[in-house]
């Protein structure tokens, strides 16, 4: 996977603006009286992507992976002209490979039948066949332009923040995400000056983190924006962490 995220595929073919987005919902709006409920969309979809995803028992990562792959692949089509059922597991599917964690074809469609026969879904006639599923799979790598490479936020949450009652993040030294080594010694690449966060406001911005899949919002903006944006929500939200980040006394008259 590259390294830099402004030299990826990412940036350079799958970062679109808000007018790219209403041309791909053109056909739908057809059938949709109020273009808000294309949000709505956006939601449900992502919503059944994740769990079809713990259904198989894949790590957020691949979720969020397979939920750009399904936003992705639908900047070239539309909703009402393909099944967006089949779509979800082909990405699912895809996005396992993608990830390094793959998953036997015929689990993604055992669990996909079995989650879409569901309520609210009860969508019972969803393929038995492997091969339909092998199929979708080969449209949606070439929708995709073969394109698989994904920057999500949580590396950058992880590199800016640190817990106060956990040691995961980024080893010393990583670099954050869009940053290339060329570019030299980056602060927030070494592990020092990290935003020491409680372990209950870490988790309120990998869960706003986790919210802005279920919109357009990975199409539009690249991945640290999003992640910068969730550690201001959460120092919104979470007032006691707020005013532990106070600054000290000398930095104030100073300032």
């Amino acid at each position: 996977m590259a390294t830099d995220f402004w030299a990826s595929s990412h940036h350079k073919r799958w970062q679109v603006d808000r007018a790219t987005l209403r041309q791909a919902r053109t056909d739908d709006l057809h059938y949709v009286g109020d273009p808000e409920l294309i949000d709505f969309f956006y939601i449900f979809f992502a919503n059944l992507i994740s769990k079809l995803g713990k259904q198989l028992q894949l790590r957020q990562r691949v979720i969020a992976t397979a939920t750009v792959f399904f936003l992705r692949f639908y900047l070239k089509n539309s909703i009402c002209e393909t099944d967006p059922y089949i779509v979800i597991a082909a990405c699912c599917y895809v996005a396992a490979k993608a990830e390094e964690a793959p998953v036997h074809i015929k689990n993604v469609v055992a669990e996909a039948r079995s989650v879409f026969s569901q309520e609210p879904y009860n969508m019972k006639s969803f393929p038995t066949d492997n091969s339909k599923l092998a199929e979708m799979e080969f449209y949606l790598v070439d929708d995709l332009e073969c394109d698989l490479t994904v920057f999500h936020p949580y590396r950058t949450l992880m590199a800016l923040c640190s817990s106060s009652s956990s040691s995961s993040g980024v080893e010393a030294g990583e670099l954050g995400v869009g940053i290339s080594a060329e570019e030299g010694e980056r602060y927030w690449g070494t592990g020092e000056g990290r935003l020491e966060l409680g372990e209950g406001a870490l988790q309120m911005a990998w869960l706003i983190i986790n919210d802005t899949y279920r919109s357009p919002l990975p199409l539009l903006h690249p991945p640290h924006l999003i992640a910068v944006a969730a550690i201001y929500l959460t120092l919104i939200y979470n007032s006691d962490m707020r005013a532990s980040l106070a600054l000290p006394s000398s930095l104030t008259a100073a300032a």
